[in-house]
């Protein structure tokens, strides 16, 4: 009778901490779905604003112009001005997206030749082919 009132007990622990861990783990996935369904377009139509490259430029040097002069400053004795550096590295943000979407776009770019070449390969090797041209059928009229 004691094993069993072990067994039960354990049961009921396993069955409690596995109901404490959906609950847990829950409050993530559901801000992650949040997060995913509400914010990932506005993160998605800025990033493709940002990779333009007339907005690419204005981004950068709206970010590298108060950066150099936070840190001209602090290098003049204005050593409180370092508490603003936060500003332009948020106005990073941005630019980096573009970078982003750039890279992506490259990746994408080089998979898909990559891919067309192995595929081309394949097919030639399953064929017996070495690259030579078709062999073209005559039609007997």
């Amino acid at each position: 009778m004691d094993n069993a009132f072990m067994l039960l007990l354990i049961a009921a622990i396993l069955g409690a901490v596995t109901l404490l861990a959906i609950v847990i783990g829950s409050v993530p996935a559901a801000a992650l779905v949040y997060i995913w369904i509400h914010v990932y377009p506005a993160v998605k139509r800025l990033s493709k604003w940002a990779a333009r490259l007339e907005n690419m430029i204005s981004l950068a040097l709206l970010a590298l112009i108060p950066l150099v002069l936070i840190i001209l400053l602090f290098f003049a004795g204005f050593t409180i001005i370092i508490l603003l550096l936060p500003i332009p590295l948020i106005l990073f943000l941005p630019l980096t997206l573009g970078i982003l979407v750039w890279l992506i776009r490259l990746i994408r770019r080089l998979y898909l030749r990559w891919r067309l070449w192995l595929i081309v390969s394949y097919l030639r090797h399953r064929t017996g082919s070495s690259g030579r041209q078709p062999i073209r059928i005559r039609r007997s009229r």
